[in-house]
């Protein structure tokens, strides 16, 4: 019934679409006489595009376009994005004319957002700038977020179309900072801002900002289509706030011990000495920006600490120790790791879903395991290279796949204690690996030993140790690893499609 807003092309002008407005402004000529009303707008798909009524259109409306209304357009022209300082990256854009016909219509809050950004983080920002020859504009304009400080007065100076109001501060999105300029009207945008309306600094997004150098100083500087929205509800704004508020992990260094992170807990596992006393328990922490690390809580704090962690669960940690990761088999690649003893508090949190992931695994080919191991002495560890060559991490392996021609649960004796032991082919569609998991792992593997599903699941098994055994490649669980059937994850619904397309 409508046409989705990405499908529009120039051929024709008999096109109906459905959409919310996320913005509008108008434009003016250097005379300063009214030229158009420009809209972003936004249709059910989250694809926006910029639109331009002209004066003759607007006359003929019955009613005016609202930021945040909905409406029905009919009959508009298409045609390519020009020129520079673009508001958004779409291809096309749309001209309302005094045939188009527009109906404002209910809002369809769920199915329509009402916001919609392409920020540019403030550190990406000297890399758009600095191939720009002076006074050259980009291609696009920019959308910034992050708290104002350093606020300058406002200024009146002489320019030669006239007089001009200016204020400028710093814009700081807990990493980097930019000198910003707001000329004109746009002054207005910032005074419920600067009149102490928040009781703590407020989130502020800018949109079409231009970047330039001014006196050799990179900074931005506003447009006729910038606009500022503060601490509204989008994803970004939470981002930002939780940045300032908080150490992200990949943040952490070795020079300090107060750091306050928010992360959720991925995966939990113990560690035991060769006699099974308790050294201490593990974890796997995934922040905001979906970079995870290993966590350990020492035994003196499991006591205290131990009980308050469940996977899948958030939580805010407060003064711990971090070191560098080091050994053998470490659970995931980054090169940190945290500690967490007596001194440590933790808060848990209420669940911010679709904020911070509930998994995240360093999923390896079964294609490539062989070539992880192929030039190693047998029994020896695996070794993955990240970095540079020459910085070698001793890590095992996450994988996914069906389980095939699963062998019968045996009880196995071992030095230390008998355990529960299962083998079987883990394949993924192209390649087939031989499998062995022993102790905790084969509980979770239950519902598939014991035939709850009527298909084959997709297991993810999280840090599985590569080795040849007899001279035959094989997977072997370890301490570390966990299994994970048919959970909603990228990899899962990637492989269940690769699987189906061979049928």
């Amino acid at each position: 019934m409508f046409n989705r807003l990405n499908s529009l092309q120039l051929s024709r002008t008999d096109w109906k679409i459905k959409i919310r407005v996320t913005r509008a402004w108008d434009s003016f000529s250097s005379s300063h006489e009214f030229i158009g009303m420009n809209l972003i707008i936004i249709d059910e798909e989250d694809f926006h595009i910029h639109g331009f009524v002209i004066p003759e259109a607007l006359e003929a409306l019955d009613h005016p376009f609202y930021e945040g209304g909905m409406y029905i357009i009919e009959n508009f022209m298409t045609r390519a994005a020009i020129g520079t300082l673009r508001p958004v990256t779409s291809d096309v854009c749309i001209i309302l004319n005094e045939s188009s016909i527009v109906t404002n219509i209910p809002l369809e809050i769920v199915r329509f957002p009402r916001y919609k950004f392409e920020i540019t983080e403030i550190g990406d920002i000297y890399s758009v700038a600095r191939n720009l020859d002076p006074g050259q504009p980009p291609v696009y304009a920019l959308d910034i977020v992050g708290i104002i400080l350093d606020k300058g007065e406002t200024v009146v100076e002489a320019t030669t179309p006239g007089m001009r109001q200016s204020i400028r501060f710093n814009l700081y999105d807990g990493r980097n900072m930019i000198r910003v300029v707001l000329n004109d009207e746009k002054v207005t945008l910032l005074g419920h801002i600067f009149d102490g309306d928040y009781p703590v600094d407020p989130i502020v997004i800018l949109t079409s900002m231009r970047p330039h150098f001014r006196n050799g100083v990179l900074q931005v500087s506003s447009t006729e289509a910038t606009k500022v929205y503060a601490n509204i509800r989008y994803h970004v704004v939470w981002q930002i706030r939780q940045r300032i508020m908080f150490n992200s992990l990949r943040s952490l260094e070795l020079s300090k011990t107060d750091w306050k992170i928010k992360i959720r807990v991925t995966r939990t596992w113990n560690s035991f000495s060769t006699n099974r006393e308790l050294i201490g328990m593990n974890m796997i922490l995934i922040d905001i920006e979906d970079y995870h690390i290993h966590a350990f809580v020492v035994a003196e704090a499991c006591a205290s600490l131990g009980s308050y962690f469940f996977e899948g669960n958030m939580y805010i940690i407060e003064n711990f120790a971090t070191r560098r990761s080091i050994g053998y088999l470490r659970p995931v690649t980054s090169a940190m790791c945290i500690i967490l003893n007596q001194s440590t508090s933790v808060t848990p949190v209420p669940l911010e879903l679709g904020l911070i992931a509930r998994h995240k695994f360093e999923i390896t080919e079964l294609g490539d395991v062989y070539s992880i191991i192929r030039n190693l002495a047998p029994d020896q560890f695996s070794l993955k290279y990240i970095k540079a060559a020459t910085d070698r991490f001793d890590i095992p392996v996450d994988v996914l796949g069906v389980m095939l021609d699963i062998g019968d649960v045996k009880v196995e004796d071992s030095a230390a204690t008998p355990t529960t032991c299962v083998r079987f082919n883990l394949y993924d569609g192209r390649n087939m690996t031989r499998v062995v998991c022993s102790g905790e792992i084969v509980q979770s593997l239950l519902p598939i030993l014991e035939g709850d599903f009527q298909t084959n699941p997709i297991v993810i098994l999280s840090s599985m140790k590569p080795h040849f055994h007899k001279g035959v490649l094989q997977l072997s669980s370890i301490s570390a690893s966990k299994a994970y059937i048919n959970i909603s994850y990228d990899a899962v619904s990637q492989m269940r499609r690769r699987l189906i397309d061979q049928c």
